[in-house]
């Protein structure tokens, strides 16, 4: 065991590994980011997007961030509230440099496309949002979970050039990520998918289910 990292909060919800491997990011259930320096387990910073006013105004769980990401370049970060907010922030300062409101529910996963241009987001209606980082608007709605139930993870492949994304229903679906169609869906889960990894050359896909399996796709 290296360091036993203390936060500040109550619970941690996700944590994150900057891209340079010199830091960890968690994210809490009262709104906060918390970095430490992997080497000497010093915290760095605490930052709030909110006020502390707003703390439980709605409930405990309010303004928890479910999961936190880099940019590709280690310059920025996209953090995901239940309240229905990504933030992206200034990793160097924990400046907030921009605020979307997704009005589908809480946001739960965020992703950074490999070429940093694109943040995926999913949500408790079972869709999927891509946001344009550089204009802060959304420029697709991939939307095929809401017939099944939420979307609990999506990941890009490695070239950037597809993404998967998992629903409650055990189904894992590929996107192309240009056209922003769905290229095929993978069945054979019976129970929720709770996890999927690409293998590092994009031509294989791992998920994980509630059924108590592993599976590998071939990726077409």
């Amino acid at each position: 065991l290296k360091h036993v990292l203390q936060s500040q909060s109550q619970i941690v919800l996700s944590v994150t590994w900057s891209p340079d491997g010199r830091h960890v990011l968690a994210g809490t259930i009262d709104g906060t980011l918390e970095m430490w320096d992997v080497r000497s387990g010093t915290r760095l910073a605490t930052w709030r997007g909110h006020s502390p006013q707003d703390v439980g105004k709605t409930g405990p769980w309010s303004l928890a961030v479910f999961a936190a990401c880099w940019s590709p370049d280690g310059r920025r970060i996209a953090s995901a509230r239940e309240d229905n907010i990504v933030q992206l922030w200034d990793a160097g300062t924990g400046t907030v440099l921009s605020v979307w409101q997704t009005n589908m529910g809480s946001a739960n996963v965020v992703a950074w496309s490999p070429d940093g241009q694109t943040v995926a987001v999913t949500n408790d209606l079972g869709s999927v949002q891509l946001w344009s980082v550089r204009t802060g608007k959304t420029v697709a709605v991939l939307d095929a979970h809401a017939k099944a139930g939420w979307a609990s993870m999506v990941i890009w492949s490695p070239n950037g050039r597809m993404l998967a994304s998992t629903r409650e229903d055990g189904t894992l679906q590929l996107w192309d990520a240009g056209t922003k169609k769905e290229l095929t869906a993978l069945q054979g889960h019976s129970s929720e998918v709770w996890g999927a990894a690409w293998s590092p050359d994009g031509l294989r896909l791992a998920s994980g289910s509630k059924d108590e399996t592993v599976r590998i796709w071939g990726v077409p």
